[in-house]
């Protein structure tokens, strides 16, 4: 396959979407494809800036840019991977739409977070997104910025990080003391983006309240404006003696830095993947990171010391606080490493592009009954979160597919009904109870059913699990369960306390799929799973399809089941509207 390639950077000794981009060249190589390159901001077209459109000039050089590769390529690319969203993905996709072929956008920070505040970005972002025919996130909260500001049914969604080897170390040095620690943060470029201000701040108090004598080095490229009043900070709070900027350096001499402090600071309130992050973990540095992006969401749960709740200064301050005296001293750099380093292998990613490019070209089944619409549910509340859905719009939802004649069924339903054609899959995660006291009392009045993905272990319990939920949930008891049965539900599982799966060794992933469906044969008879946090593999797909019927993943978007019956794709309630024209 020809796969053109676009970027804005590229190269190894750069920020993190040029070592992204070079990386993503070799995977393709590596795979047996035949790769062509476009930087975007490389172009021999000469146009000057100013004028009545200060911007002109970059406008100019760009589409300039664009006819050019029109021209360059003809019909030859098979598929264009944009490495980068914004105005790199949107160019991609006008070649795309040109050449009749299917685009890959590659999303790797804040292009896709800060979109919201630039009137431009959020358009080109939503332009290509339309187009897009699969999104490949750093991270889950990239994938879910994507899918706010635009998309389609069709476009499917990945997570892939960037790779970092893990070499197994010979030794990994013991905390020593606590009592002066050194940390560091650094970044090809090193500003607000990396939330600079707010840590300067936060350790003025650690400083200067907490009567802390901890160190902080800064390394990297700082604007001039910011970087005075950086210094000023500095100055006003007397961290003259705790805190130093230093320059840019090239990875090898930065990294050599890095091995002589403590603990790698990350402040940015903004993040795809940390690989200053990855690279002191890998060189076995202890981490202390902002509550963003793939490594923030592969160890937060298990490690929430590890991550800064809040970016606000006295909050942060707490939390640096918190760690220096409890959490350091533990010594868990050893255990952050040994999570990451199968994530993050090379193999690990580059089996995962696979995936992504075959399925670029797999042929859509014939619709002949066999494809399936599922609509997925968390909770249902009148509170606003990324878990609720509102309870006046899900009891509106429930009317309006009744009146279109739409009948929604539990999973089990649906495989037995020989007629599918209004028969939609509803389906709740996690098992609330609002499940109970919402969403079945509107469901009963139409005669519809769904399926509850429950954890037995959470039977009863509170959410305080979740740490990424700021409300307060309780899960279905006992008898509310056998209710759901009783009117006509079904039970499936997920998992038995909602671990990532990914994290367990093959003994307790045997034991969470055989012990989770024992442990609920109470309420019948336990066919459907659901991975939790919609995170498997395909080791954890084969155990899965010996002791269930079906499974189902998080990954949103229309599905056909004879695809593959235990990675079954469903639609958000909002993705469910939009299909079938509700309003």
């Amino acid at each position: 396959m020809k796969i053109l390639l676009c970027t804005s950077e590229f190269g190894d000794d750069a920020g993190g979407l040029a070592l992204h981009s070079t990386q993503l060249k070799e995977i393709f190589e590596k795979l047996g494809h035949d790769v062509y390159l476009e930087i975007f901001l490389n172009t021999d077209y000469y146009a000057l800036d100013g004028g009545y459109d200060q911007d002109l000039g970059k406008k100019i050089r760009g589409a300039y840019k664009l006819k050019e590769m029109l021209k360059k390529y003809g019909d030859m690319i098979d598929l264009c991977v944009s490495c980068g969203a914004g105005r790199t993905a949107y160019y991609s996709m006008i070649f795309c739409k040109s050449k009749h072929i299917p685009l890959d956008i590659v999303l790797c920070g804040s292009e896709v977070n800060l979109a919201w505040e630039k009137a431009d970005l959020l358009f080109f972002n939503a332009e290509a997104f339309k187009y897009a025919s699969a999104v490949i996130g750093l991270s889950e909260e990239l994938n879910q910025n994507a899918r706010v500001i635009g998309g389609n049914e069709k476009c499917k969604y990945y997570i892939i990080p960037i790779i970092c080897q893990m070499e197994e170390l010979e030794n990994i040095s013991q905390v020593q003391s606590c009592e002066r620690i050194v940390f560091a943060s650094g970044s090809s470029f090193l500003g607000e983006k990396k939330g600079i201000g707010n840590l300067l701040l936060a350790f003025s108090k650690l400083i200067n309240e907490k009567k802390r004598d901890d160190i902080l080095y800064l390394y990297g490229k700082i604007d001039a404006d910011i970087e005075g009043q950086y210094k000023k900070i500095i100055r006003e709070n007397s961290l003259e003696k705790n805190v130093f900027l230093f320059g840019y350096l090239k990875r090898e001499h930065y990294i050599e830095k890095i091995r002589e402090v403590d603990v790698y600071i990350q402040a940015s309130p903004f993040e795809g993947f940390g690989i200053s992050v990855s690279e002191a973990v890998k060189i076995g540095k202890e981490i202390l990171i902002s509550d963003t992006g793939y490594i923030a969401e592969r160890i937060g749960e298990k490690y929430p010391e590890h991550i800064i709740k809040s970016l606000k200064p006295a909050d942060m301050a707490a939390d640096i606080y918190h760690f220096v005296v409890n959490v350091y001293k533990k010594g868990e750099k050893k255990e952050l490493r040994e999570i990451l380093a199968k994530d993050l292998a090379k193999n690990q990613v580059v089996s995962k592009w696979k995936q992504v490019l075959e399925n670029n070209f797999k042929p859509e089944a014939e619709s002949d009954g066999e494809s399936c619409i599922t609509v997925m549910f968390h909770d249902v509340d009148c509170i606003y979160s990324g878990v609720d859905y509102a309870k006046d719009g899900f009891e509106k939802l429930m009317e309006i597919l009744y009146k279109k004649g739409y009948r929604l069924c539990s999973v089990k339903e649906y495989f037995q009904e020989r007629d599918k054609h209004n028969r939609i899959i509803c389906t709740f995660d996690d098992g609330y109870e609002n499940v109970y006291w919402n969403a079945l009392p509107c469901m009963k009045k139409y005669g519809f059913h769904a399926t509850v993905y429950v954890c037995p272990d959470l039977i009863g319990e509170d959410n305080s699990w979740n740490h990424r939920d700021d409300v307060n949930r309780r899960h279905l008891t006992h008898d509310m369960i056998l209710k759901l049965v009783e009117e006509g539900w079904e039970i499936g599982s997920h998992g038995l306390s909602h671990m990532n799966m990914i994290r367990l060794s093959e003994h307790k992933l045997d034991e969470c799929l055989i012990k989770s469906k024992k442990m609920l044969q109470g309420y019948g008879e336990i066919e459907s799973f659901c991975y939790p946090y919609g995170i498997f593999n395909m080791f954890i797909k084969e155990k899965v399809r010996k002791h269930y019927s079906n499974a189902f993943s998080v990954t949103v978007g229309g599905c056909n089941y004879m695809n593959d019956l235990y990675q079954i794709t469903r639609l958000t309630p909002e993705e469910l509207i939009k299909k079938l024209k509700l309003l």
